[in-house]
């Protein structure tokens, strides 16, 4: 206890009051530490919870670069793929244009022998693009006429033209030219 006198009044100052302003100081000391304390605390939790948040990232960013490998890796093959069915593609219409001109040879065969007049004989037949050569021969003028008329009448042959004629050892021998017309549709070959 303090005694402290004022012209020669003594005032006692209790002694609780200044355990309380002890108590106080002591209390706010106490809650600045704990204050630094949590507010250390939460920055721990904070930078540990970025930490996870960028380990996740850096986790997902691997998984991505891995899918994107394999994605490439699948890209690579389709391009390959799809060199493949190119090539595949041009192999079927090589093979359908040669099915096709199979079908026409066979149309102009048939053609040439359902026309062909009795007493003429075709020695040599050329075919280049849709103009078909002959050359034959025919026991009479006759015979050779009629054999244009025949070929002129067949859808599969357009303007045949006569450019050469010559009698040779009793026949007239031939050599004509004609167009190849539009060939009509035919049932696929076996």
């Amino acid at each position: 206890m303090k005694d402290v006198t004022i012209n020669e009044v003594q005032v006692n100052l209790l002694d609780w009051r200044e355990a309380a302003r002890a108590r106080r100081t002591r209390r706010f000391w106490l809650a600045v530490a704990l204050s630094a304390l949590a507010g250390v605390g939460l920055a721990l939790m904070a930078t540990l919870w970025l930490q996870w948040g960028l380990r996740q990232m850096e986790a997902r960013q691997r998984h991505v670069a891995a899918a994107v490998e394999r994605l490439e890796e699948k890209s690579a093959e389709m391009v390959d793929l799809e060199r493949q069915l190119s090539l595949l593609d041009q192999e079927q219409a090589l093979l359908e244009r040669l099915q096709d001109e199979r079908r026409q040879t066979l149309a102009v065969v048939n053609a040439l022998a359902a026309t062909l007049a009795p007493g003429v004989r075709y020695q040599r037949v050329e075919r280049i693009g849709d103009r078909l050569m002959l050359e034959g021969e025919a026991v009479d003028s006759a015979r050779l006429v009629e054999q244009l008329r025949s070929l002129e009448r067949a859808q599969v042959f357009a303007e045949p033209l006569l450019s050469r004629v010559g009698a040779e050892q009793g026949y007239q021998h031939f050599a004509l030219e004609m167009t190849l017309a539009a060939l009509p549709a035919l049932e696929a070959l076996p």
